[in-house]
């Protein structure tokens, strides 16, 4: 491990996560960092790849774990545009997260996540991108 990069670092950044054996995917892999602080999870970030990462390990704790310049894997799917591949995430009521992503997706999310709980009933005619 060179500086602190694991298979996971190097996998995600040329894009062959989905080459890695299952066991060397897990939330405490993936939560591990480099010297610079960083998980693979904001390199996929980075590099646009965050569709790498199995949907049920982008977590909350995952997507605000800071990095030594204080950025977190959310900010950079921010800055890459890869906000909307992060809908449906329950991010409670945490106000760093609802900063970064900005009240119109915060909004759009808390709407999807009600509707995916069914505790409301979104009409067809409603259309959730605009929120």
């Amino acid at each position: 491990m060179l500086n602190g990069i694991t298979v996971q670092h190097s996998a995600v950044a040329g894009n062959q996560l989905h080459e890695l054996p299952i066991e060397f995917v897990t939330e405490e892999r993936l939560l591990a960092t480099s010297s610079d602080g960083k998980t693979s999870v904001h390199v996929a970030a980075e590099h646009r790849g965050l569709e790498q990462i199995p949907s049920n390990l982008l977590t909350p704790k995952i997507l605000l774990s800071h990095d030594n310049a204080g950025e977190t894997p959310l900010h950079l799917a921010v800055l890459s545009g890869q906000v909307e591949l992060l809908l449906g995430i329950d991010f409670g009521e945490n106000e760093e997260a609802r900063q970064i992503v900005g009240e119109k997706w915060w909004n759009k999310n808390k709407l999807l996540l009600a509707e995916q709980a069914k505790v409301i009933d979104v009409p067809a005619e409603v259309d959730i991108e605009l929120f």
